[in-house]
């Protein structure tokens, strides 16, 4: 049961896409703390015109999306509008670097994941 303005409404499924401070999960589920799942995400945008190169994969994503999985990891990739340009937004989720460092420019270590663990023409 959900109330809202014109009252109490029944439904067979509540999705709550909140965020991490999540009003849906306290109300649901008081004083439940989250925790840190071990892995982060890295997001990025990169215009198409960069990625002339790579006519086949560019195919690949017209469309669709491609996921890569690798072990503790994925990557995903998918075209977005930008500005003037289209651009192929990824998102690479895996564990972080030994001793992280906030302060640390995150590039290095996604691209060696990338490397380690992509197609070539991905990473």
């Amino acid at each position: 049961m959900i109330t809202t303005a014109r009252g109490e409404e029944p439904y067979d499924i509540m999705v709550g896409g909140d965020g991490h401070a999540s009003r849906t999960r306290q109300l649901l589920t008081p004083g439940l703390t989250p925790e840190p799942a071990g892995y982060l995400v890295w997001r990025g945008a990169i215009p198409l015109s960069a990625l002339a190169d790579h006519p086949r994969e560019l195919e690949l994503l017209r469309g669709a999306w491609v996921t890569l999985g690798f072990p503790g990891g994925h990557g995903i990739f998918y075209l977005i509008p930008g500005a003037g340009d289209r651009l192929l937004a990824y998102a690479i989720y895996g564990r972080p670097p030994a001793s992280p460092d906030a302060d640390a420019d995150p590039g290095p270590y996604v691209r060696e994941l990338a490397r380690e663990h992509f197609p070539a023409a991905w990473a």
